[in-house]
């Protein structure tokens, strides 16, 4: 069973959800992606000259805790936001063979407050430098200990969005 198929991730799902409304709101159409463990969860369009054309390929997280700590922009500004590594050069490859930028789109309920970092250009290349290192991490959303590559992006590289 997939992390998403169970009741804890059904609810991270709806957020997911929730956070898409958000940026429709904004003009944007969210595509999910038809794999459910798919490295990246949708593909953003925006109606251009009457053309539905794809802009970007993301990733989206909702979030209210960092471990025990509410995760808020201030927690942010500490340490970055932590995400996989491996995510990320994931996003980047699919940002070049679509040639759309690559973002993350975090959504942190407990401000409700929408992040968006633009992590890469069209071409997949990194928009700003973030610090890189092997640390120890909650596995999935279900719980599990593993130490693996994380990257940590600076929350001023963000754009946000308050709802």
């Amino acid at each position: 069973m997939l992390d998403c198929e169970t009741p804890l991730g059904q609810t991270f799902i709806s957020h997911q959800y929730d956070t898409q409304k958000i940026l429709e709101g904004k003009g944007y159409t969210l595509m999910n992606m038809s794999s459910k463990d798919s490295h990246a969860d949708v593909i953003i369009a925006k109606n251009i000259d009457g053309v539905l054309t794809a802009c970007g390929v993301a990733e989206i997280k909702s979030r209210k805790m960092a471990g025990d700590k509410p995760l808020t922009r201030a927690y942010l500004k500490a340490g970055g936001y932590l995400i996989t590594r491996e995510k990320l050069d994931y996003g980047s490859q699919c940002a070049f063979l679509f040639g759309v930028p690559y973002y993350l789109i975090v959504n942190l309920l407990l401000e409700k407050v929408v992040l968006i970092w633009k992590v890469t250009n069209d071409q997949g290349l990194f928009e700003f430098d973030f610090d890189t290192r092997e640390t120890s991490t909650k596995m999935t959303c279900n719980g599990g200990e593993i130490v693996r590559k994380n990257a940590y992006l600076p929350v001023d590289k963000a754009f946000c969005i308050e709802y």
